[in-house]
């Protein structure tokens, strides 16, 4: 990752976590320092627009992911999570790199997986315990309640700047 320097004005984010950087990478070359990697997002995209889906505890539009589990690789985690948060299968599953977490002012760093996938036709949605809906969002368009971290993820998908 990159220096100190480089790094202590956020992205995005608030007090409680704040997104410091991205750094594009292989899936099989993942920067010294990165580990583990505690954490996997995917930014689900169809011609510029993105899927979201309402937390329902926290009532936010983000990004479909969540907590790499046990022995688990950040591919299978957001493979499961995917499909249980959205109903959907992943199509087109890319390993885009990692991300860094700050919480509560440096007291605690956790780094994250950042995929990318594909989307066409979703097929219907049943509400999950965790997830009230799905969104397509089109970053033209301000989405109210969604995560400012999830946003600068997406973004940074949708600019393609890791090809």
């Amino acid at each position: 990752m990159a220096n100190e320097e480089n790094v202590r004005k956020p992205l995005a984010g608030d007090r409680k976590c704040r997104l410091m950087e991205i750094v594009p990478c292989k899936e099989n070359a993942i920067p010294d320092g990165c580990d583990p990697l505690t954490r996997a997002v995917v930014v689900a995209r169809r011609e510029g627009e993105v899927l979201l889906v309402l937390d329902k505890a926290k009532h936010s539009w983000e990004l479909p992911g969540g907590c790499i589990q046990g022995d688990e690789s950040p591919r299978d985690c957001i493979i499961r999570e995917f499909t249980e948060e959205t109903g959907q299968d992943p199509w087109y599953l890319e390993f885009v790199g990692v991300y860094r977490l700050e919480f509560r002012l440096g007291s605690r760093v956790e780094y994250g997986a950042l995929f990318e996938s594909k989307f066409a036709d979703l097929r219907l949605f049943v509400p999950s315990k965790n997830v009230a809906k799905l969104e397509v969002w089109n970053p033209a368009r301000k989405m109210e309640g969604m995560e400012p971290i999830d946003r600068e993820l997406a973004l940074f998908v949708l600019k393609s700047t890791y090809h």
